[in-house]
């Protein structure tokens, strides 16, 4: 369509570009110091919905805890979004998440998965479904996650925990299924207590992690109980050891060792052959650990798909310790939540564990403090997103910072904003004091050449608490044939102004804007805004845009009315898409969220 000269009082000139990313729904959130999280008792566990996805958005008052049968009150619920979860395999791979924007509420930036094959339990040639499933699992996964791979009950580590997941697909080809064809009774027996020996033993070393592991464990088979919770005696008379037989004791210690390592099992059997011996013994380890018992399956419905969606995320619900819960203590604990078709993914028992007091912070740092420390502080809670558009001249990049506190009870009274290069040099900075941190979220525009960069910023208020919060952004400008654009810009008019927003709720309508340069007046140029739930995925809506002029010949801004009120609550991509008539086009998109 032509460009028009009409004019757009909804875009104001002097602000330029302004935008939008956003994350995984957050959990309701409670603003807790450093100190009172190396002092609270964390409990991690997941919940799922009826569709198979991770339910993001709980609160503390839907979630009862209890310890030894009696109710904790829960001090703060926080969600840990480790992944987007993937909607399932459909043959082509997982889309790459596009970056939520930078938060410091916790998290450790992936999930870690260890996959362990029970041998002998598994028959030669039947364990090709395993490696394929485990092939389509990783493609799953995101670049962060790390994934170990493991034979019992007697082989051992194959692959320590890597991010190089075509090392497991390798190591993979050269182990399979050793299972015996006409395996005794005793055998069978004999073998489930060395696995559950050996499953123990890689509990006890994965102890002290900083976030959940995922235990997926591919087992045809365990013996089930053969004895009374202690083992008899050897008979006086005849001196010989009895045969091998299970305790209930040794799968309460393989759940107590899951405990402390904080596992979330998932036990997967690649045949549905299993015996209702073999059966019951995998139900006595599901029962100790709280995970479930799968089947292998294919495509989304497989087991494997089920642990990715189910394992991007977790929740810390934290509570007031009692007297006798020193760290390291084993206790009894329940989980419930009132939300609806839901399923909660939990340990039987919880290992106590608390912030090691290195981490506190024992003095209120200054922005300033903050900004020469790569850590992440937590004390203030931040949000921070940043975007690019072309500096007039053309020579340099203009990066537009927005930031705020999703704590409304805790505005910002003093932050700083900077971009740090490659080499971690400051290049670019802005300060504000109290007078201008009174919008939410604040806007600060930094010029720098193109390139690659992180934008943190460092923030305090007037109680003396402190945060900071990091986001990768790339200062450059996007191709569309012969024309170059910005990054695209979703926010609300108000008022006849444009004004940016890191989420969306009840409104009708929101507002997405990118500028396209090198056109000119009267050039046929087209652009359509889409709305998907993927990068790649089907247009939900599709909008045409609309052009106007700017005091720069060769710059037009773009816009379109996008019906976010339609949608329902979640995630989805907006995508702009420009072509120049008989010319390649290009597209810039926006991940936003409807809460």
């Amino acid at each position: 369509m032509p460009i028009s000269l009409v004019s757009l009082r909804l875009v104001a000139a002097s602000l330029g570009l302004l935008a939008l990313v956003t994350g995984q729904p957050a959990a309701q959130q409670f603003v807790l110091s450093s100190q009172d999280r190396a002092r609270l008792i964390a409990v991690d566990f997941a919940v799922v919905g009826a569709d198979g996805q991770p339910v993001a958005d709980l609160r503390a008052d839907e979630v009862t805890l209890k310890i030894d049968g009696r109710a904790r009150p829960i001090r703060s619920l926080e969600y840990v979004a480790l992944a987007s979860a993937p909607s399932g395999d459909t043959g082509a791979g997982p889309e790459a998440p596009l970056a939520p924007y930078g938060t410091n509420a916790t998290s450790d930036g992936g999930r870690s998965v260890v996959l362990i094959l029970d041998q002998y339990t598994v028959r030669p040639g039947r364990d090709a479904g395993v490696k394929e499933q485990v092939t389509q699992f990783l493609r799953l996964l995101g670049p962060r996650d790390r994934v170990a791979l493991m034979t019992m009950p007697y082989g051992g580590l194959t692959v320590d925990l890597t991010t190089e997941h075509h090392r497991i697909s390798q190591a993979l080809t050269r182990i399979g299924g050793q299972a015996q064809p006409n395996e005794g009774a005793e055998d069978a027996s004999c073998r489930t207590s060395a696995t559950l020996a050996a499953l123990r033993g890689t509990l006890d070393d994965l102890r002290g992690g900083k976030a959940p592991v995922a235990i997926v464990f591919f087992s045809g088979q365990l013996s089930e109980l053969t004895g009374p919770t202690a083992a008899p005696a050897p008979s006086p008379a005849m001196r010989i050891l009895p045969p091998c037989q299970l305790r209930t004791e040794q799968f309460k210690q393989v759940g107590a060792a899951a405990a402390s390592a904080r596992a979330q099992f998932y036990v997967v059997q690649p045949e549905l052959s299993v015996t209702d011996g073999g059966r019951a013994g995998l139900e006595h380890l599901t029962g100790a650990t709280g995970g479930p018992v799968l089947h292998l399956g294919v495509g989304a419905g497989s087991a494997l798909a089920r642990v990715a969606r189910e394992t991007s995320g977790y929740y810390i619900a934290r509570i007031e310790p009692e007297p006798s819960e020193t760290t390291g203590t084993v206790r009894n604990f329940s989980l419930s939540v009132t939300r609806a078709d839901t399923t909660v993914r939990q340990r039987p028992q919880l290992s106590v564990m608390r912030t090691a007091a290195r981490f506190v912070n024992t003095s209120a740092p200054t922005p300033l403090d903050m900004m020469k420390d790569a850590r992440v502080f937590r004390d203030l809670p931040l949000r921070v997103t940043g975007f690019s558009s072309r500096e007039p001249g053309g020579q340099m990049i203009r990066v537009v910072a927005l930031f705020d506190s999703p704590d409304e009870s805790a505005a910002p009274s003093s932050a700083i904003v900077g971009l740090f290069n490659d080499q971690g040099k400051l290049v670019a900075s802005t300060q504000f004091g109290p007078a201008e941190l009174t919008a939410s979220p604040v806007a600060s525009s930094l010029v720098v050449p193109a390139g690659h960069y992180r934008l943190r910023v460092a923030a305090t208020e007037s109680s003396g608490r402190g945060g900071a919060a990091d986001a990768e952004i790339t200062a450059e400008l996007a191709g569309a044939g012969p024309l170059t654009m910005s990054a695209l810009v979703v926010g609300l008019s108000r008022e006849g102004r444009f004004q940016p927003r890191l989420d969306f709720g009840r409104e009708a309508s929101a507002m997405a804007y990118v500028e396209i340069y090198g056109a000119r007046q009267g050039a046929a140029v087209g652009a359509v805004f889409e709305v998907a739930r993927t990068a790649n995925g089907p247009a939900l809506v599709t909008i045409k845009g609309t052009f106007a002029a700017t005091s720069e010949p060769d710059r037009f801004v773009v816009t379109a009315a996008l019906p976010v009120g339609a949608l329902t609550s979640g995630d989805y991509v907006v995508r702009a898409i420009i072509a120049a008539q008989d010319q390649l086009g290009g597209r810039v998109l926006r991940a936003i969220r409807k809460k």
